[in-house]
């Protein structure tokens, strides 16, 4: 509903950041807009809480379509935050060129040129952006069906002073995640301290009389008997075998480009990019669709999980998102408050850009290593930052102890 905002946080060395004209700080959004309102929400629990709650307008700066200039040669820092519910965006600026930097809580490892970043709910990234030709340039969130527009930049002729144009070209390496990495190599062929496993439960009631088994994402899937979606691998929803399914859709936003050609696929790269089964979506409840952390070891849930760590641990973490669950989707998995993490490998392929985090974006079906530094007392919590996952269940508590010297 809005109410949310960015704390920049400066830091003590001017030269940590390669040098910009200027900053600016966006939260990337989107809201569900029926009938001329803000949909409504239930009072006494969530909705959507199969896919989460997408919208059907985007915002940018809270704004429908946000309206910026620069001048040619101007290099403007962007601190992204993604704070929608669900929607992961791939914020992309068409005329102008763009370098990663940052991400959750400062520098990349190298930065890196890129021609797009991808934001999960809850994700920070810092990237810097070279307005190098005049005219217009198109900010977009890109997705492999379509692109959609999200303001522009507006480009005058008159060149940016001082000239930092060499700056954008050289790509920095920060001497203090070099060091990390020195440090984690132990870790990675470890064994994990943890294992944490993210899965789902949907729980349907078949309707009396003769019933189907239908993919709410793949309608034309239809079974006589329960079982699992070949495409997609979801749970099959029973319904009344005398109706036919058909494809449901949110009224798409209203800014948005269709690139000749693209096949429709709303799952590439193991993301949701849309809600393609609106009417299941819209009455999952945590009643009937129960998100699950499981720690592998000893089988407990969510609130019934019992870690204990002590400030100065280094804990390795394996976060499996598991493709045997009733509905296999992406997850923004996300430590709350007990310290700052480090990703150390997915699928067993070590990652090759280190930077400080607490939020990691996990695809469907995907392992991911995560060694977290842990350096504060107190009682902390892990959970999906989907809102109406971590609603529904996905979300565990920890205790951490004072150091022994404490």
């Amino acid at each position: 509903m809005g109410l949310h905002g960015n704390i920049l946080v400066v830091p003590a060395d001017p030269g940590y950041w390669p040098p910009a004209h200027r900053e600016l700080v966006l939260t990337l959004d989107d809201v569900l807009i029926e009938d001329g309102q803000v949909a409504p929400f239930h009072r006494e629990h969530a909705t959507y809480s199969a896919m989460g709650r997408f919208g059907n307008h985007m915002l940018v700066g809270g704004e429908p379509e946000i309206d910026l200039s620069a001048k040619t040669g101007e290099i403007v820092r962007f601190y992204l935050t993604n704070t929608a519910n669900t929607r992961v965006f791939n914020f992309a600026v068409r005329g102008a060129r763009m370098k990663l930097v940052g991400g959750d809580s400062g520098r990349c490892e190298r930065e890196e040129l890129v021609e797009s970043v991808i934001l999960a709910p809850s994700e920070r990234i810092v990237v810097d952006v070279l307005f190098d030709t005049p005219g217009e340039a198109v900010l977009e969130h890109r997705t492999p069906e379509r692109t959609y527009r999200l303001g522009s930049v507006h480009v005058a002729a008159e060149p940016a002073e001082p000239v930092l144009s060499d700056w954008f070209e050289r790509l920095r390496t920060d001497p203090e995640m070099t060091a990390q990495r020195t440090r984690i190599a132990p870790y990675l062929a470890a064994e994990p301290d943890k294992t944490l496993e993210l899965t789902v439960e949907m729980d349907f009631e078949a309707p009396d009389g003769a019933t189907q088994y239908v993919c709410p994402m793949h309608p034309e899937v239809v079974s006589d008997e329960p079982g699992k979606c070949p495409k997609c691998a979801m749970k099959l929803m029973p319904t009344s075998g005398t109706s036919a399914p058909s494809p449901e859709h949110h009224a798409e936003p209203e800014s948005h480009e269709h690139p000749a050609g693209e096949a429709h696929d709303h799952a590439a790269g193991g993301i949701e990019w849309e809600d393609d089964m609106v009417e299941v979506n819209r009455t999952t409840t945590p009643a009937n669709t129960r998100w699950m952390l499981v720690d592998r070891a000893t089988g407990a849930v969510g609130h019934d999980i019992e870690w204990r760590f002590r400030v100065g641990d280094q804990v390795k973490i394996r976060v499996v998102n598991e493709m045997d669950s009733d509905h296999p989707m992406h997850h923004p998995f996300h430590i709350h408050g007990a310290g700052r993490f480090l990703v150390l490998s997915r699928d067993g392929v070590v990652e090759p850009n280190l930077v400080w985090t607490d939020t990691v974006f996990i695809t469907t079906g995907q392992v991911v290593d995560l060694l977290l530094d842990v350096t504060h007392p107190g009682r902390w919590m892990a959970h999906c930052h989907i809102a109406e996952h971590h609603e529904s269940g996905m979300m565990l508590n920890f205790d951490v102890e004072p150091a022994d010297d404490d």
